[in-house]
């Protein structure tokens, strides 16, 4: 995907250093990880969430080990379907912003982040000239829209209150968005609790 860029161009010297601001369109490849974590519920309301697990073995394998563990895990707690406490098995998606492939080590594809330099990317804003001084005046906050990873669509894709054939769908609809080739961001039931 073509994108509008600004980013800074530093100039440093003994005398002072100098930040100027560039325009460039370059090609943006968005990654797309997933992660899992568990949490117990009760009566709706978070009592307590597990650590969070990523794709280590493969795409949407955080999930899947999750629901694979979630069942035990729930008997062991004498969890019932009919429990006031629930144990879930929450997914969400991570799209972080690349420069394109990197290079392939160990079957695994390596991206390289969307920094220049390790300064943030920022999308164009008209209002923003080629060549102006990095300051509040030249690039105000307000128009300043970093180029930045998103966390998204948490859905809870195993509950211990629900039927196999509940829970089944609902890891069907969440692999659907994981999987679309087109950057889907969704809108869950599910929001994030700190």
């Amino acid at each position: 995907m073509r994108e509008k860029i600004i980013f800074i161009d530093k100039q440093t010297s003994f005398t002072g250093n100098k930040f100027t601001l560039h325009k460039a369109e370059i090609d943006i490849t968005w990654v797309r990880e997933s992660y899992a974590f568990m949490e117990l519920s009760w009566k709706g309301h978070t009592v307590k969430r597990f650590s969070t697990h990523s794709d280590f073995y493969g795409f949407l394998t955080s999930a899947m080990t999750q629901i694979d563990n979630a069942p035990e895990i729930a008997e062991s707690w004498d969890i019932l379907a009919s429990s006031e406490l629930e144990l879930h098995v929450v997914g969400y998606l991570r799209d972080a912003p690349s420069l394109g492939f990197a290079q392939e080590e160990y079957s695994r594809k390596y991206y390289t982040p969307a920094k220049r330099n390790g300064d943030e990317l920022w999308y164009d804003d008209e209002s923003v000239k080629d060549g102006a001084s990095f300051n509040f005046k030249e690039f105000p906050m307000e128009v300043r829209r970093i180029l930045r990873t998103v966390d998204h669509s948490p859905t809870i894709v195993w509950n211990s209150a629900w039927d196999q054939g509940t829970n089944v769908d609902a890891l069907l609809r969440y692999r659907a968005i994981a999987t679309a080739t087109e950057q889907v961001i969704g809108e869950t039931d599910y929001r994030f609790h700190d």
